[in-house]
């Protein structure tokens, strides 16, 4: 579609085209989800969507590693990880919902790659993982290839796209970010760095905050859940599919008593906090512990309600 992205509706014809089994379809849009979701763990700067009429597209850098056509996926799997990886190149040779491209796009040669199709089917919990593993390698070394998704992809982009996504699978898929600044969705008091666990380094920004990497802040959402584990606010619950996945990540121990270099566990080291609780824990130095703002709430319920247990 020339000069005009596609909204929702047509999205929803283009990709009921391509997919018109019910069951198909939702396999499909849960697998593109996977690999948008591994792509923005290495900055959400470095990637894209967008359609037409022949093709779903999730574009890295300046490269095409997913893309839903006409019944299959078609996807890049990292040629370095299939030549040692011989249990797993034998099982796709095995099976019948992976063929390779031999005509379109076989292979690329600047981040190596062989490329084919995926089919999914009934047999999809033992056959996705199996593609994941030689996929998300691929994904990961296009992601640190570029800094970010060229320009000319990121005017391909199109927002309605992950909203259809967001809708169609129940997952939530962010927006990508490419100007300067913190991104729309990410709360004040929180920065992004680049790809990996090590963090370090203090950023004032409302008030002192840790860089947090992307990879382990979905980590610990994905644990914990995208609520405050302090009062148990949900912007979700509160404001609908505005608020979804809207949630500050604490870092529970300041790095200040463990050095500036270190791996996060992102379930030991890291809690979802409403940015309210947020502030109190903050509002010292040192910071107070998520025990001791749960017991300020506590006492003060008590005060108000002094006969409940």
């Amino acid at each position: 579609m020339p000069g005009r992205k596609p909204d929702p509706d047509r999205i929803h014809q283009i990709v009921c085209s391509l997919l018109p089994d019910e069951d198909k379809r939702k396999l499909s849009l849960d697998v593109f989800v996977e690999a948008i979701h591994f792509a923005d763990s290495w900055g959400n700067n470095k990637w894209g969507v967008y359609c037409d009429t022949g093709h779903v597209r999730l574009v890295v850098g300046s490269i095409i590693v997913c893309s839903i056509e006409e019944e299959v996926i078609w996807m890049a799997l990292d040629e370095e990880t299939l030549a040692t990886a011989d249990d797993a190149l034998q099982l796709l040779e095995a099976i019948d919902e992976w063929q390779w491209d031999h005509d379109d796009y076989p292979t690329f040669q600047r981040v190596p790659s062989r490329n084919g199709y995926y089919t999914p089917s009934s047999a999809h919990g033992e056959v996705w993982p199996i593609i994941k593993s030689l996929h998300f390698p691929f994904i990961e070394k296009v992601a640190h290839k570029f800094r970010q998704l060229k320009t000319n992809s990121q005017a391909k982009h199109n927002p309605s796209l992950v909203l259809y996504l967001r809708e169609k699978t129940e997952r939530p898929v962010l927006e990508p970010h490419y100007g300067p600044g913190r991104p729309e969705w990410m709360l004040p008091e929180e920065v992004q760095d680049d790809a990996t666990f090590p963090e370090g380094g203090k950023q004032r920004i409302t008030v002192n905050a840790y860089e947090r990497n992307p990879k382990a802040r979905a980590a610990c959402i994905a644990h914990y859940g995208a609520y405050c584990q302090i009062c148990g606010f949900d912007f979700q619950e509160q404001y609908g599919e505005a608020g979804r996945g809207t949630i500050h990540v604490h870092h529970i121990k300041p790095l200040s008593e463990v050095g500036e270099k270190y791996q996060v566990d992102p379930i030991r080291d890291l809690i979802p906090v409403c940015p309210n609780c947020h502030a109190i824990i903050h509002k010292r130095n040192p910071p107070y512990t998520v025990e001791e703002v749960i017991q300020f709430i506590k006492n003060r319920k008590s005060k108000i309600h002094p006969h409940r247990s």
